[in-house]
């Protein structure tokens, strides 16, 4: 039983820093997308 919890809080802690990871890459695209639309 502790053997799988291991696995999914595992799993589940790559799943959130992928997440993270993209979030943080498409609040950086959105702030230089909002700019270029400024610009224009």
């Amino acid at each position: 039983m502790i053997g799988k919890y291991n696995i999914i809080s595992t799993d589940t802690l790559k799943i959130l820093e992928e997440f993270a990871t993209i979030r943080g890459f498409i609040n950086k695209n959105m702030e230089w997308i909002l700019r270029v639309h400024q610009k224009y």
